[in-house]
């Protein structure tokens, strides 16, 4: 049973090293207007996404098949649970008075490209944030694209 969710993980593991990158978006953005303490929450989001990736990457990189239907089902609930998990994580340490269930509600309305938000006083936001809620629309609208 493992062996077959292996192949799986280890594309996984790939979709979360081509993730990770877009941390140093919100990251760039907080280095530049002065926002250390934010700055360091992004690098940490890269670091540990990047991590995570490579982690689950190196375990399972020598299980390679091509995948089934059934495979592609386990991929893809993998990514809409897991990705935005990932997403919400910055956001505990970015957003003042936020949970959990908010955070993560926020990373996957915008990597759905739903546009909505549990927020409120989105002005009053760091930069960075907002960076980040925007940057998470957008890959979720190239993905709906891309499916499409």
């Amino acid at each position: 049973m493992l062996f077959t969710l292996l192949p799986v993980l280890s594309v996984f593991s790939r979709i979360l090293l081509a993730f990770a990158p877009a941390f140093l978006v919100p990251l760039a953005w907080a280095w530049f207007l002065d926002e250390q303490h934010h700055a360091l929450v992004w690098a940490y989001g890269f670091a540990f996404t990047t991590t995570f990736g490579l982690i689950l990457w190196r375990a399972t990189h020598r299980f390679r098949r091509e995948l089934q239907a059934k495979d592609g089902f386990l991929l893809v609930n993998l990514v809409w649970t897991m990705l935005p998990a990932f997403a919400a994580a910055p956001m505990m340490f970015t957003v003042p008075d936020i949970t959990w269930t908010k955070a993560y509600f926020e990373a996957m309305s915008a990597l759905t490209a739903t546009g909505s938000t549990a927020l409120s006083g989105l002005d009053d936001l760091p930069v960075s944030v907002n960076v980040w809620r925007c940057f998470l629309q957008l890959l979720g609208g190239l993905g709906i694209m891309l499916l499409v």
